[in-house]
């Protein structure tokens, strides 16, 4: 784990993470594709499973054992901080999604007037923010599966 973790080739490391990368993608690009076609059901039950499976493939990647070359550590720090990413974007959706659906902004914004402007900035910033944390995330997984791809 972490410093004294034992590094192994890249074509090693990346056939051992190969099945959790796919998992992982599979996950976030359904997470994406949710907020792409704006589906609240979607982002709903992608985020929920994001932050159910996450949690493991991330101890999994810490447990295991570290690349050998730059350029593969690299993509595992890309993999690692893709995951969080999406992980945090998924909190962030569901945080908003439970707001606006058991009161506050969602009573507020069909309230009218000034409540209702003040709530509808809110949810669009908020929307902003874990889309663009999203998309960030689908970056750094997108490029860690570039380079496992190589080894499949």
């Amino acid at each position: 784990m972490g410093l004294f973790t034992k590094t192994v080739p890249d074509g090693v490391w990346a056939t051992v993470v190969g099945d959790v990368y796919k998992e992982a993608a599979i996950l976030g690009e359904a997470f994406s594709s949710s907020i792409r076609e704006e589906s609240l059901r979607g982002q709903f039950d992608s985020a929920s499973e994001i932050l159910r499976v996450f949690p493991a493939i991330l101890y999994s990647l810490k447990v295991s054992a570290n690349p050998s070359s730059s350029e593969a550590k690299q993509a595992k720090k890309d993999l690692d901080r893709g995951l969080k990413d999406y992980a945090d974007s998924a909190k962030q959706a569901l945080k908003l999604l439970q707001n606006v659906s058991q009161g506050g902004l969602g009573e507020r914004l069909q309230s009218g007037g000034f409540s209702s402007r003040a709530a509808a900035g809110r949810i669009a910033f908020q929307k902003t923010v874990f889309e663009s944390i999203a998309e960030k995330a689908e970056s750094r997984l997108s490029r860690a599966g570039d380079y496992i791809a190589r080894f499949h």
